[in-house]
């Protein structure tokens, strides 16, 4: 992919990995939507392309999720610390993970070519 694309690509990627995050955090009340928002997180992370586009999501998705943490100033939480909540972090915890693991090496270029083994 061109370098400019990718470029473009990018924070609209990081976009969409927040947006996710956000539906995420308002729907896992629900029975259906902490299943399909995870599933969700976890098939776009494998269905993106390794190094910044995957990289551009993972962030967009973590951010909201530290931001949801922190907590709010009257004392609430976004996230309660039920099965729930620890689901949401194991998700963030493994799209981080993937998304680091699989960022790709450069090549090793042969210090001398010319000489035999």
């Amino acid at each position: 992919m061109p370098s400019a694309a990718r470029a473009v690509l990018v924070p609209v990627l990081v976009a969409a990995g927040a947006w996710t995050a956000v539906c995420v955090i308002a729907l896992n009340t629900r029975w259906w939507g902490l299943p399909v928002a995870v599933a969700a997180t976890v098939l776009a992370a494998f269905a993106l392309p390794a190094g910044w586009l995957r990289g551009g999501f993972t962030l967009g998705w973590v951010t909201v999720l530290g931001l949801a943490l922190v907590g709010r100033p009257e004392g609430d939480w976004a996230i309660v610390s039920d099965w729930r909540g620890y689901t949401m972090l194991a998700t963030g915890l493994f799209v981080l993970t993937y998304a680091v693991g699989t960022i790709p090496r450069r090549a090793r270029k042969p210090e001398n070519p010319s000489l035999p083994t």
